[in-house]
């Protein structure tokens, strides 16, 4: 992937099936620096360790379909990254996303 002249290195690939409507975090590789994540079915929400999400309740929601890219050639996201958390937007609706990590 290459931004602005900057070329990433793909470090690792993550899905994630929210079977259960409990916040997961990610598991970023060590080299990881930044990522793209794709919502692949249904919606989720985002949070943070300090602001925990809850299906149907709080976080951002994030519709199906949608990504959040933190691939700015200037910053590294690896702590944003390592303290988000997820969890389905409407409560059992087994949700899926995809990240992709760089370094």
């Amino acid at each position: 992937m290459s931004v602005e002249g900057t070329t990433f290195n793909i470090v690792g690939m993550q899905q994630i099936t929210f079977a259960a409507d409990a916040a997961v975090g990610l598991t970023v590789p060590t080299a990881a620096r930044h990522a793209c994540i794709a919502i692949t079915t249904f919606g989720v929400r985002l949070g943070s360790v300090t602001t925990v999400p809850v299906a149907g309740t709080s976080g951002v929601t994030l519709a199906a379909g949608g990504f959040v890219n933190y691939t700015d050639a200037s910053g590294d996201f690896r702590g944003v990254l390592t303290q988000l958390r997820l969890c389905n937007a409407v409560a059992g609706s087994n949700a899926v996303v995809d990240v992709m990590y760089f370094n």
